[in-house]
């Protein structure tokens, strides 16, 4: 876009930094200064450039503003709700994705949120991550090795946290003396779910056994796969002392997935990037 000013926009709403070509420059610095930059831009051609970074809205300039972005800092490597639901729109996953991310991020959620109650702890960032991570879990779905890719993808991000528990969601076997977090919760959040619906974690496993069980190394990995999440459910009702599957699937039962994923599929026009976000990007 040669001759054109390029400003980020989180949801259609411009924001900084702003890319200006030297052929703008001229009539940048002719301009009378009304409106600052914004007055300049809006007399000269300008394409917005959609980001998954709401920060670039905002300002510093008020002591509020500080405390507001101090607050923020704490949670600086997981994405809001927002930002994780539009970097999934520019990175192209479909409707019927969107809803499978939906619904692993608000189960996410909750376990996360539900384990933090029964502890007695206030964790508002672990259960950001939870949610931010659980929406973003399946962004590569449909590349091999959806699960490494995507870590990858968040990784290059700057979103380190984020990636190691995208990159493990698929099994995890989690020692008796690791502290349960984000990281399992979002691993164990994804086998309830079969799309935007709940299932059991051994249904969840069973599909998979009845399409790929007659090969006799896949079937053992199913097997094992499907040990290891149901170890982790019953040492998680333990620490609740409720069952999480049904913790889960009463969060899927009010939660109304469809909708908010096809109010998502609406709005992709406006995360269309301008390059993909692939591996080379």
């Amino acid at each position: 876009v040669p001759g054109t000013a390029l400003q980020a926009a989180f949801c259609g709403e411009p924001g900084h930094p702003v890319y200006l070509p030297l052929s703008l420059v001229p009539a940048i610095l002719a301009h009378d200064g009304r409106e600052g930059l914004r007055g300049a831009l809006a007399v000269v051609p300008c394409r917005q450039v959609p980001v998954a970074d709401a920060a670039m809205l905002l300002d510093m300039d008020t002591p509020e503003q500080y405390a507001d972005l101090q607050d923020r800092a704490a949670c600086h490597d997981a994405l809001t709700r927002d930002e994780a639901e539009g970097l999934l729109l520019q990175a192209g996953v479909p409707e019927r994705g969107l809803r499978h991310a939906l619904a692993v991020g608000r189960v996410a959620e909750a376990l996360c949120a539900a384990l933090a109650e029964a502890r007695g702890e206030e964790a508002p960032v672990e259960t950001a991550l939870a949610l931010a991570s659980g929406l973003t879990h399946d962004i590569c779905k449909g590349v091999h090795g959806h699960e490494a890719a995507g870590g990858r993808l968040l990784a290059r991000l700057g979103l380190a946290r984020m990636a190691a528990i995208v990159a493990a969601h698929r099994d995890q076997s989690v020692p008796a003396e690791k502290k349960l977090g984000a990281h399992e919760l979002v691993y164990l959040a994804d086998k309830y779910c079969r799309g935007g619906i709940w299932v059991p974690v051994a249904q969840r496993f069973a599909q998979k056994l009845e399409e790929f069980g007659a090969d006799p190394g896949a079937r053992a990995g199913i097997e094992g796969r499907r040990d290891r999440a149901l170890a982790l459910e019953r040492r998680l009702a333990v620490e609740l002392g409720r069952d999480p599957a049904q913790l889960a699937r009463e969060v899927l039962d009010t939660a109304d997935i469809g909708t908010r994923s096809q109010m998502l599929d609406a709005r992709r026009a406006l995360w269309t990037p301008l390059c993909p976000l692939g591996e080379d990007a």
